[in-house]
């Protein structure tokens, strides 16, 4: 499934793209440690893609996981391509 417009990525890779993620997922762990206690099913929330969309904390969290788990399988299966530098 292609992302949308609003979010698709440039045509080629941002310089420290593997240093974001990494951040980006450092930033998700400690954002489910904070909330541990909190309802995940009553905490709401909109998507940052559709406003109209709303997730559950719970939900949210294992939409963010299940994303991240996609683009690591996508950089596993670059990495396999035929075409792919050697290390």
């Amino acid at each position: 499934m292609k992302a949308p417009r609003v979010i698709q990525p440039p045509p080629a890779p941002r310089p420290a793209v593997l240093d974001e993620f990494q951040r980006g997922q450092a930033a998700l762990a400690e954002l489910m440690r904070a909330a541990d206690g909190v309802d995940l099913r009553r905490a709401r929330l909109a998507s940052p893609v559709n406003r109209l969309v709303r997730l559950n904390l719970g939900d949210a969290f294992q939409v963010l996981q299940d994303h991240a788990r996609r683009h690591l399988a996508q950089a596993r299966r670059v990495r396999e391509h035929a075409g792919f530098p050697a290390r």
